[in-house]
């Protein structure tokens, strides 16, 4: 088990399949207090950066355990996931 008072966020950075451009993929939380501070992060990129694009972000449950069309591998095995999953750390993003 991991402890996540020693992590303070999970950033995932990589290229994606199906998709161009820059946006965030974050995980659905039941708090609304944590799921304000899931959507923060990438709400701050698109006021720092002209090329972030927040509308391309997907914050959903259902992005959390889909799988992906080009290699049909199912997004719990993400680190934003995983990492979400087995801490409670909620900042976890991919980029």
């Amino acid at each position: 088990m991991i402890k996540a008072n020693l992590i303070h966020f999970c950033l995932d950075l990589h290229a994606h399949v199906n998709k161009q451009g820059s946006f965030v993929y974050g995980n659905s939380t039941s708090s609304l207090k944590d799921q304000v501070q899931v959507c923060l992060f990438p709400k701050l990129l698109e006021y720092n950066c002209k090329y972030f694009d927040y509308e391309s972000c997907n914050f959903s449950e259902k992005n959390m355990s889909s799988k992906d069309k080009g290699d049909d591998l199912s997004k719990e095995g993400a680190s934003r996931v995983t990492f979400f999953k087995e801490t409670g750390l909620v900042s976890c993003w991919t980029l």
